[in-house]
């Protein structure tokens, strides 16, 4: 029964002769229909034929570890769009009505208190009135500028 041909080319048998220190390693690769294979790997190998094949593979993993880690960037932009934009239908959706809320009860609590200033009879509770409308203004202020901000950054991504 004879070997398979080589599908790389044509396959010429050839007659060696070998140092006594390897022949026994070639008989036993021989017995094991191993020899040809191991001469031909090592004949390549000594004169560079493998060495193309082995930077053409490296070239591939290089490229393929580029597209894997590519893949992953674009799965962690995808992720970190979808949690803002997440952020934002919750900010939109819940904080901006609670502040709306804010903005009605304090605008209701200064037109409380500019009546009973208006109505107090004695100069200190004048003063303690015009103390909380001033403290009161300054809450509704910080509230309409949050209420500003999150309007900007809804229409600019809405």
């Amino acid at each position: 029964m004879g070997r398979k041909p080589n599908p790389r080319g044509k396959d010429r048998t050839r007659t060696i002769s070998l140092d006594g220190d390897v022949a026994e390693i070639a008989q036993n690769l021989a017995d094991k229909s191993q020899l040809s294979k191991v001469l031909s790997q090592l004949l390549r190998t000594s004169y560079g034929i493998s060495d193309d094949i082995s930077r053409l593979e490296a070239t591939l993993n290089a490229a393929i570890s580029e597209r894997k880690a590519l893949q992953q960037r674009e799965e962690d932009l995808i992720k970190e769009i979808t949690e803002q934009k997440e952020r934002l239908v919750n900010r939109q959706n819940h904080i901006l009505p609670s502040l709306y809320q804010r903005q009605g009860v304090i605008e209701e609590r200064l037109k409380r208190l500019t009546k009973e200033r208006a109505m107090a009879l004695n100069p200190t509770d004048s003063r303690k009135k015009m103390k909380q409308i001033t403290e009161n203004t300054n809450l509704l202020n910080k509230v309409l500028d949050e209420i500003k901000e999150l309007e900007i950054h809804g229409e600019k991504t809405g």
